[in-house]
């Protein structure tokens, strides 16, 4: 006879999901933005997606952060795939212009753009993974300085430091994008 019942690990991610919903809902609504790289995708249905990404044998948090942290990659890589389906369908997106206080595009930015972030912190994690991963939380996940100075077991003044340099970062990527030379 087969047990139904959920493993341990699905479990505590069921729970865990059940606990923050509202706050994956609020990451999730900003995360897809005016402009849905997949139209049919929506808030629920990402969290939904993200729940079954993260469901298994690895899934043990230490955190409602690590959770959160985990939440945002899976949501991010979502999106991305998302968007490289319609880049490849050949759906424009808009530009969204360089804000000098975050980074180089808002989220829920049109396909093009987060395919250029997503490419950007690809790069930015070859050479500086900490500071990839910050942007990762931060802007996808939401979470503030504190939230990912104690996930990642740093200080606070790391995470600053980490976000000014990884925004220069990612907003010469944009640039390079919108000014080839040669």
């Amino acid at each position: 006879m087969q047990d139904d019942r959920p493993d341990n690990e699905t479990w505590a991610t069921t729970a865990m999901v059940t606990m923050l919903y509202s706050e994956l809902r609020r990451i999730a609504r900003r995360c897809i933005g005016p402009h849905n790289p997949a139209p049919t995708l929506q808030p629920t249905a990402l969290i939904h997606e993200a729940f079954l990404r993260l469901s298994g044998p690895a899934s043990s948090w230490n955190s409602r952060a690590h959770f959160l942290g985990a939440a945002a990659i899976a949501m991010r890589r979502i999106l991305v795939e998302a968007a490289r389906r319609r880049a490849r369908r050949g759906q424009p997106g808009s530009h969204i212009a360089a804000d000098d206080h975050d980074l180089p595009i808002e989220l829920g930015a049109a396909p093009e753009d987060l395919l250029t972030l997503d490419e950007a912190l690809d790069r930015l994690k070859v050479t500086q993974p900490r500071q990839a991963e910050v942007v990762t939380l931060r802007y996808f996940g939401g979470l503030d300085e504190e939230q990912v100075a104690e996930l990642l077991g740093v200080h606070v003044r790391t995470v600053r430091r980490d976000w000014q340099l990884a925004r220069l970062t990612l907003a010469r990527a944009f640039r390079a994008r919108n000014c080839p030379s040669g």
